[in-house]
């Protein structure tokens, strides 16, 4: 009997033994977990904010907290579903970022998984002002180009003389221009634009200055018409003489042939290379002779400036008192650029035409051989104020600098521009 009891409690530990051996031992599993947005590569602009979500979940329980890292740096913890950070990129700079988040189980198992994002800076381009157009003695058109492709408008501000920025003009994408009218004559107006987008502005455009002279016509004896403007308190021709006749009605002599004209000191007259189609655009060459004749080149109320009238008007447009004698290149700082014509140099040597003046590059002829040249590039015109028997003043603007150069000559064939008497 005690045999069999024995034998019986044996059979059960053996088979205790055995049922244990066939459990399983559980290991604690790792999380699960995926970044759903955004995906990997996205861009985005610096000042966006960046919704990373996570999607994590532990098959053996609950998920303690999900770690968000930024090229390594933690910068914030979610430990509820939906798992979510707002990375605010404001203070960061263009380039690649890894995004890094790091999911922890009840048991402190971790799982990582990491995608990478590009920043890159948002850019309105600004747009290019282009030169005032002068309607009338009170109406400006302001241009502009447009050369950004995701602009929304454009806000337009103006400055009378040298007061504060006001807006002028909001409009809408795709507009480029705007009509400034009742403007006051004898003021200088300053004008910008930039390119709006609610998300970020252009930088403003470079300025554009236009001054609003008082302006007019008058008629020299050959019946052409002139352009003038009031600039300071002198009143001068904004185009270029082009009369071949003297205010008597007598005719000034032309000369056609080079070298007569270099051995001639009789005043004279010439067409630029002898082509009388430049004289509309640009005028008529004279030597000092036919611009100081007693006649009278100018029209009747008009005649051709002298050194000090020049000076007066290069002291209005802010040449120093020191620079006002100085001869030869070099003279003043922007004075000829305020002079120069908006359009009509070589290589990109246009001015502002601040006031109107208007001076193109008419060429001039040489008085060694009496040849063509510098149309396009150079501006001479003649004073009445001579420096010695072979010498008078000469102003010239060039296409290659701002200044007005002050040099010599005599019978170089030079154009004329008059001043009011």
């Amino acid at each position: 009997m005690e045999s069999k009891i024995f034998t019986i409690v044996g059979l059960i530990f053996i088979a205790g033994i055995l049922n244990t051996c066939d459990d399983p031992i559980l290991e604690n599993m790792s999380p699960e977990i995926s970044i759903t947005a955004p995906t990997e590569g996205s861009e985005f602009f610096i000042g966006d904010t960046v919704s990373i979500y996570v999607d994590a979940n532990d098959p053996e329980g609950d998920i303690i907290i999900v770690n968000y890292y930024i090229n390594g740096i933690e910068v914030g913890s979610d430990s509820s579903q939906p798992y979510l950070y707002d990375w605010d990129t404001n203070l960061h700079a263009e380039g690649e970022y890894e995004i890094k988040v790091n999911a922890v189980d009840a048991e402190n198992k971790p799982v990582i998984t990491t995608i990478n994002l590009i920043l890159t800076q948002f850019v309105v381009n600004r747009p290019g002002l282009l030169p005032i157009t002068r309607i009338d003695q009170t109406t400006n058109y302001i241009d502009w180009s447009d050369v950004s492709d995701n602009e929304e408008g454009f806000v337009l501000e103006r400055k009378v003389s040298d007061g504060s920025w006001s807006q002028l003009a909001l409009t809408e994408t795709g507009v480029t221009g705007h009509t400034d009218a009742d403007l006051v004559i004898d003021e200088t107006y300053t004008y910008r634009v930039k390119a709006i987008n609610q998300r970020r502005d252009s930088r403003w455009s470079l300025e554009r200055r236009i001054y609003m002279p008082l302006t007019g016509f008058v008629t020299d004896i050959d019946g052409n018409e002139y352009g003038w403007v009031r600039i300071g308190d002198q009143t001068w021709m904004a185009e270029n003489l082009r009369t071949t006749h003297y205010r008597d009605g007598s005719a000034v002599r032309e000369v056609t042939d080079d070298l007569y004209w270099s051995g001639t000191s009789i005043a004279s007259f010439c067409y630029y290379e002898n082509n009388s189609d430049n004289a509309t655009t640009y005028g008529i060459l004279y030597n000092w002779s036919a611009a100081v004749d007693a006649r009278g080149l100018a029209p009747e109320g008009w005649h051709v400036p002298s050194d000090e009238e020049w000076m007066e008007l290069e002291s209005f447009l802010g040449m120093s008192e020191s620079m006002l004698d100085y001869p030869y290149p070099g003279r003043g700082t922007d004075q000829g650029k305020k002079l120069k014509s908006t359009s009509g140099w070589n290589e990109n040597g246009n001015g502002t035409d601040e006031f109107g003046f208007s001076a193109l590059p008419g060429g001039s002829r040489d008085f060694y051989r009496g040849v063509f040249g510098s149309m396009g590039y150079f501006a001479d015109f003649w004073t009445t104020t001579e420096v010695n028997l072979d010498w008078a003043w000469v102003r010239g603007i060039s296409y290659s600098s701002d200044g007005v150069n002050r040099h010599v000559s005599k019978r170089s064939g030079y154009s004329v521009r008059c001043v009011k008497d």
